[in-house]
């Protein structure tokens, strides 16, 4: 009985060695993963690079999908979806160009691996949306992006879902539902920028009318 369980442990640490020692460029370890999860991966031809795992490391079924996430994230790359279990692998820098998942703050689960993701938040303070997303823009990644709509108080995050339950966790803090002081402060800035365009907007029609006639007395 204790030869089998001696046997069963060394087969098993045979196993997880031959596996990590499998595993040490991203090409290898892209067909490991593949082969663990079941997923297919197309690999753009210019994808190259190094990995290298402590001894005590182990790849299993079970965190092979989010180490190959991180490491291709180490090495400036990320994956996106084509189809069902099917992703394709590009360099980062690219990722603007491409479809990501889609998911809406609040309604869906969303993934914290190193994946770039589009995630939809709609604030509970709508009229702090721009404010938001200007002063975030220092805290995204590399090629992460960050918009505002700012009716009806939409903010739109595409980055690595690790980076992206970051700033959810800062919009929480910061994300309260407006006291009715608050939305009469609005409103009183809100008029008092509407009349300042309508001056402008009276000064310049002036000035045009100025011009029209000094035009007019120079051609008599």
């Amino acid at each position: 009985m204790k030869y089998l369980i001696v046997l069963s442990i060394l087969m098993t640490t045979q196993v997880t060695f031959a596996k990590t020692k499998a595993c040490q460029n991203l090409d290898s370890c892209i067909e490991l993963v593949s082969k663990l999860t079941k997923k297919k991966y197309i690999i753009d031809k210019d994808v190259k690079g190094a990995i290298k795992v402590s001894s005590n490391f182990k790849l299993t079924k079970d965190n092979a999908d989010d180490f190959l996430s991180e490491v291709l994230s180490i090495n400036g790359y990320t994956r996106v979806p084509s189809k069902k279990d099917q992703w394709t692998i590009i360099n980062s820098r690219d990722v603007r160009y491409m479809p990501t998942n889609n998911y809406i703050y609040g309604k869906d689960k969303i993934p914290s691996n190193f994946d770039y993701i589009m995630v939809t938040v709609k604030l509970k303070n709508p009229h702090i949306a721009s404010e938001v997303s200007r002063n975030f823009r220092p805290f995204m990644s590399r090629y992460g992006r960050i918009i505002d709509i700012k009716n009806p108080g939409i903010i739109i995050i595409n980055d690595t879902g690790k980076n992206v339950h970051r700033l959810l966790s800062l919009i929480e803090i910061l994300d309260k539902k407006p006291s009715k002081e608050e939305l009469e402060a609005y409103e009183n800035q809100t008029d008092f920028k509407n009349k300042i365009r309508e001056l402008n907007a009276k000064n310049c029609s002036d000035i045009k009318g100025e011009l029209q006639e000094i035009r007019a007395l120079l051609q008599k």
